[in-house]
């Protein structure tokens, strides 16, 4: 009855945590909303919440399972694209969000584009594909230069790009600096 009081003071402590103690705890507040989260959309929230706050230090299997939340729940998925999209967008530096973000956006990108995402007051929420393609750019670039995790963040935007290119049709291919195309 008490949880989201206290997943609410575990995730502010996230802030100031060190390093060692943060991978801890972050997996600890995902078990948490796998087994009490009162509701999806707050489990989506809180999970969302800890992975900008977390690096790489959550485990893979919660951001499957949260992966696996979105997908079970149809009424959630322009909710949840929209919001992993910005948050991703602002945190190109958690590595957890990136993976989760490019999976959303990979499924369900074609939400963005095409004004079927809703904004707090109703109203549509579009966003260029070649932004989108921008920061899948950004991510490949950057994840290029890491580890083994990074190496799935890659595999992970190569295949939700090719979803986009089908899913949205009429994907602009990104253009070399000096074409005058």
């Amino acid at each position: 009855s008490n949880v989201k009081s206290i997943v609410k003071e575990l995730t502010n402590y996230l802030i100031s945590a060190d390093s060692d103690f943060k991978k801890e705890l972050s997996n600890k507040i995902c078990q948490i909303c796998e087994k009490y989260a009162p509701n999806k959309k707050w489990h989506i929230d809180t999970v969302v919440k800890v992975l900008t706050l977390t690096d790489a230090h959550m485990r893979e299997e919660y951001i499957s399972q949260i992966i696996t939340v979105i997908a079970t729940t149809p009424e959630l998925h322009q909710y949840s694209v929209t919001k992993v999209y910005y948050a991703m967008k602002e945190n190109l530096n958690q590595i957890g969000l990136v993976q989760l973000g490019v999976w959303l956006v990979g499924e369900f990108g074609e939400m963005l584009v095409n004004g079927s995402c809703k904004n707090p007051d109703g109203n549509p929420i579009i966003v260029d594909d070649s932004e989108i393609i921008d920061i899948y750019e950004h991510i490949l670039k950057d994840h290029n230069k890491r580890g083994e995790r990074s190496d799935i963040v890659i595999m992970w935007a190569l295949t939700a790009l090719s979803k986009l290119s089908i899913r949205i049709g009429q994907i602009n291919p990104v253009k070399p600096e000096n074409s005058h195309a």
